[in-house]
């Protein structure tokens, strides 16, 4: 059909709606029966959305028009088979295309263009897929898409365990940033604290996390963002999530596709892209700790409809919530501001070009190592100075109050999209960087007695580059090859200025002074493939070879005069490795039909050699081999009653070889920790994630996921000892342990989240209230690595609530919110060293706040 004959067709559709719509106002057309809810066949092509239409109304009956708003310009969708309501097929034809439906009567819709309102009613993962708009008053539940396999997919597709949040229920649940998801993803823990200068914060999936400080070791969970991923966690990988479009979690080994960074697993941000019609929304937000919030973004057609672009920016500030007895002041500050902004071009019809940019600054006071517990090996004066204070809830610190973290991180992409027929060929470059410097201070400090300075800074450069081609999606056999490449630079310098640090109780003083600098160099070529070899059954296989070169040194400097050396000695220790691996993936799927699906997979992943990069030993860089991970995937993926029920199901079986890991080395005569690191020789973590939600009727949702993990060392014989535990048991000899089946650290056995959401309308419909509750609980978490008892927390449960308004426009949206009402002390990490301290998170103790957004 031409584009002339369709103009043509969509004016006279215009012209005539009107007198049709009344005509079908008839009493004879209110009683035919009601075709949304059947289940029929849909055999419905990819290509022209007005084409779709027809076929999808001379197969249902369903008889469509379009009311003068609608815009007769050319929509491409996606093909729509197998069995469904006529409900569900027009609601993914409609997806993305910026229109609406309204029903006239039982077999006759109007479709109109949306209103520039926010979506007013959302699901997380396994959430209800959505329903087309039938009325004003039946908003419909949003469609989850993620690109977990290079594509544009709805989540329930993806034979895969995903969990994964659209903006709208990151809003709801009142999460700010990515450390808050396990409220969505059971079974995904973070050991944060701002100022570790090594890896960064601790990612932890299905119970693996990368279990050392050392710049020297890349993560085993991978972080990217609109696709380019993190070569570090801590280069910007934890932004705010203001203008996010969605996050998704990718369980389990994704080497084939993603590689860099995803032995255990993968989380993937999408931020949100230019829109072809303007758009401007203001947030403010107040909260405990002072807390201060303010964020905005606009976007819209810049040059006709060539060229579009989007503008978001933050600011957030925080007043500190730990006590500093010493003096009185106040730690645990925080400040940050930050920008995005986007630029999508669109020369011809099959090409488009988007850049983007983004920059975060952050301030805060270093953090605080807060005492938890005296053990048998703390030094006297450490008890008798924090002796009042000390406890397993404890929230105040006794130091002298120095420390102040600074950093600034970013970067710029440009993406290249042309479509080659019906394929598309993607190039994707980019630079990122993160800049840190620090005054550790009170961070290392834990008395007053202690006296002294400690510096630091981390300069990151990494710069990547992918190309791929991906098949259409509409035919049996899809797949996606490309080539990856991405090199990255990280300088960490660690320094004591004069006169030294005090050893407290004698005059003596020690003093460090050493860079390191690590150089990686990573170059992959993949394939992925799905065949639906029946309209029921099919099979996916991948491959990736990749091939990694890491070059590290270390180099010490010399330290002030008089003073004691510690860490590195004088002199440059160099070291590098090699390493190339295929990684490799299959899979079947039997497809009951269109919403009920069962698949299994085997997967396998691979992290690169590290160093020590922190090694005390002049020469010794302490290399580890490779990691590598296998894993066996069986799942359930299901929605019933015109989706309004989805039901997932999954079951793991993963096992690590040569798991990276690190552990604090007591040697006789130093009382303080020496931290190694090493390969323990196998891992294995095994488990079952659940994930049910419903929504009742157009404003009732309810969402329960929930996650066992069995995560152990499997061999482990030559671990080192915890600290005080060649004084409290017998089972380390010569500062050797065998923890072969103990526990993995970072993980709770049990995990589960509950929420549910109400709206009810309000002043004659024109302004709707809406409250949400939610409820996450985890069994206890060891935290020490090496099996500490003093590592282990208790299991705790976290209660928080909203209630907020909005306007029927959805323009002005206004809530109170509350985490952690119940006031459960809780930590985001415990460190066991000669004594017991913790890190605290923002809620350890309750919060409440309030947030406006204004959207027009």
């Amino acid at each position: 059909m031409s584009a002339i004959s369709r103009a043509v067709r969509v004016a006279m559709r215009l012209r005539v709606g009107t007198a049709l719509l009344c005509t079908l106002l008839s009493g004879a057309a209110l009683a035919a029966p009601e075709l949304g809810d059947e289940m029929r066949q849909f055999d419905i092509a990819a290509g022209d959305l007005v084409d779709a239409l027809d076929s999808l109304a001379s197969q249902s009956g369903l008889q469509i028009m379009y009311d003068g708003s609608t815009s007769g310009r050319e929509i491409k969708v996606a093909a729509v088979n197998g069995e469904l309501t006529t409900n569900d097929a027009l609601a993914r034809l409609l997806v993305d295309t910026g229109l609406e439906v309204a029903r006239v009567n039982a077999r006759t819709v109007v479709l109109r263009q949306a209103p520039q309102r926010r979506t007013t009613s959302t699901m997380a993962v396994a959430s209800v897929a959505p329903r087309a708009a039938m009325s004003e008053e039946s908003a419909p539940v949003e469609e989850v898409t993620v690109t977990a396999r290079k594509r544009e997919e709805r989540l329930q597709d993806v034979p895969a365990s995903i969990a994964a949040a659209t903006g709208e229920t990151i809003a709801q649940l009142n999460i700010v940033n990515v450390t808050e998801m396990d409220a969505v993803a059971p079974g995904l823990t973070f050991v944060s604290n701002p100022s570790r200068f090594g890896s960064g914060p601790s990612i932890a999936l299905r119970g693996i996390s990368t279990q050392t400080q050392s710049s020297g070791v890349q993560d085993s969970v991978g972080i990217v963002i609109d696709g380019v991923p993190i070569s570090r966690a801590k280069a910007g990988a934890f932004p705010d999530l203001s203008d996010t479009s969605r996050v998704e979690i990718l369980r389990g080994p994704q080497g084939t596709l993603f590689g860099k960074n995803a032995s255990a697993g993968v989380i993937s941000i999408t931020t949100k892209d230019p829109t072809e019609r303007p758009e401007t929304e203001l947030a403010v937000g107040y909260g405990t700790h002072n807390e201060q919030t303010f964020t905005g973004s606009v976007s819209g057609p810049v040059l006709d409809d060539k060229l579009t672009g989007r503008l978001a920016a933050y600011r957030k500030s925080r007043d500190g919530f730990v006590e500093n007895v010493y003096d009185g002041s106040e730690w645990e500050v925080d400040d940050q501001v930050g920008f995005r902004g986007k630029l999508l071009f669109k020369p011809t019809d099959v090409d488009a070009l988007k850049l983007s940019a983004d920059y975060v600054e952050q301030k805060n006071d270093a953090g605080t190592n807060i005492i938890r517990a005296f053990t048998p090996v703390t030094p006297q004066y450490v008890r008798d100075s924090l002796g009042s204070i000390v406890g397993p809830e404890n929230d105040k610190i006794n130091a002298h109050s120095l420390g102040v973290n600074r950093h600034q991180s970013g970067g710029a992409a440009l993406q290249w999209d042309r479509d080659i027929g019906e394929h598309t060929l993607t190039a994707l470059g980019a630079y990122r960087f993160f800049e840190q410097d620090f005054h550790q201070g009170t961070y290392a400090w834990l008395t007053p007695l202690n006296d002294g300075d400690v510096r630091g800074f981390t300069d990151l450069d990494q710069y990547s580059t992918e190309v791929r081609l991906a098949s259409p999606s509409n035919q049996r056999l899809q797949y996606v090859a490309g080539l990856f490449a991405m090199t990255d630079n990280i300088e960490v310098g660690l320094w004591d200025p004069a006169p030294g640090l005090l050893v407290v109780g004698t005059t003596t003083r020690t003093a460090r002074n050493y860079v390191n600098e690590v150089e990686t160099l990573n170059y992959a070529a993949f394939a992925e493939a799905n065949l639906e070899v029946t309209d029921h059954f099919g099979l996916t296989s991948g491959l990736r070879w990749t091939h990694e070169t890491v070059d590290a040194t270390i180099t010490g400097k010399p330290t002030p005069d008089g003073a004691r050396r510690a860490g590195h000695p004088l002199g440059t220790t160099s070291d590098s490795a090699t390493a190339s691996k295929v990684s490799w993936k299959v899979g079947g799927q039997w497809r009951i039909d269109a919403d009920r699906m069962f698949y299994v997979s085997v997967a396998t992943g691979f992290k690169g050699p590290g160093f020590n990069v922190n090694s005390t030993v002049l020469g010794d860089a302490q290399p580890v081999r490779p990691e590598t991970s296998t894993s066996y995937e069986a799942g359930w993926k299901s929605q019933f009653w015109g989706r309004r029920l989805t039901l997932n199901l999954s079951a793991f079986h993963a096992r690590f070889e040569d798991f990276q890991t690190q552990g604090g080395l007591v040697l006789p005569g130093n009382p303080n920790a020496r931290i190694i690191l090493l390969n323990a020789d196998e891992v294995r973590t095994q488990g079952v994630e659940l994930e049910l939600a419903a929504a009742l009727g157009q404003a009732t949702e309810l969402r329960f996921n929930g996650a066992y993990i069995d995560a152990q060392f499997e061999n482990f014989p030559n671990a080192p000892c915890y600290p005080e535990q060649s004084v409290t048991t017998n089972t380390c000899v010569g500062n050797v342990q065998d923890l072969s089946g103990a526990r993995l650290p970072n993980t709770p056995e049990w995990n589960f989240n509950v929420s549910a959401r109400q709206e009810f309308p309000l002043f004659n419909w024109r302004w709707h209230g809406f409250a949400t509750v939610d409820y996450s609980w985890r069994s206890d978490v060891q935290w020490n690595a090496l099996g500490s008892p003093n590592g282990i927390e208790d299991g705790y449960g976290l209660l928080g609530a909203s209630f907020g308004l909005r306007s029927d426009d959805s323009r002005i949206v206004t809530k109170i919110y509350g985490k952690n009402l119940t006031d459960q002390f809780h930590t985001s990490g415990i460190v066991v060293d000669n004594q017991v301290t913790h890190f605290l998170p923002p809620d350890y103790s309750r919060i409440v706040g309030i947030d406006m957004t204004l959207s027009f």
